[in-house]
Formats: structure tokens, sequence, C-alpha cells
């Protein structure tokens, strides 16, 4: 980092400027603070979307086996396993 503050005044100045921020009261904890928010903001989005591609996966299971697909070719299609078939089809009503 030495090496790129005295190649470039403009990083020397952006260092400084963190440097004074962070000795500031409060400015690390606050930094911390929002840091957290973007990572728990983050995690949300990946767990609603992962969340989101697993239902669809099971609502595709559903059509697959009132068409009545074999379990195997389900799996294969929804990559549930076969005992997660099994059970969609169990809560299935007759």
């Amino acid at each position: 980092m030495e090496r790129l503050v005295e190649q470039d005044a403009g990083i020397g100045q952006l260092r400084r400027g963190e440097q004074s921020f962070f000795r500031m009261p409060g400015n690390l904890a606050s930094y911390r603070m929002r840091e957290r928010a973007e990572t728990d903001y983050r995690n949300a989005f990946k767990y609603a979307t992962a969340k989101g591609r697993a239902e669809g996966r099971v609502e595709t299971a559903r059509n697959l086996l009132q068409m009545g697909l074999e379990l195997d070719k389900i799996s294969q299609a929804t990559q549930l396993s076969l005992d997660e078939i099994k059970t969609i089809k169990a809560r299935m009503p007759d």
C-alpha cells in the first residue's frame, strides 16, 4: 500500500482521509453496523431467492405427478430427491 501511496498522491490523500474518518469516535462502529446491515440484506435476498426456487420445484413436481409422470423422471426434472417427490405425492389430495 505504501508503494501505491508513493506512486499516486490521490491514493495517499484517500488513505489519510480514511485514517482520519476512523479516528473519529463512533465512525468505526457506525461503519461496521452499516456493513452488517448490508450483509444481512444480501443474505435475506439469497434466502428468499433460494426459497422461491425450491417452491417452484415443488410446484413443478406436483404438476408432473398430476400428469402421471414416473417418480424418477420427476426427480430428474426438478432435481428433488425421490424421497422428496414421495413426500409431495403423499401430501397431495386424492
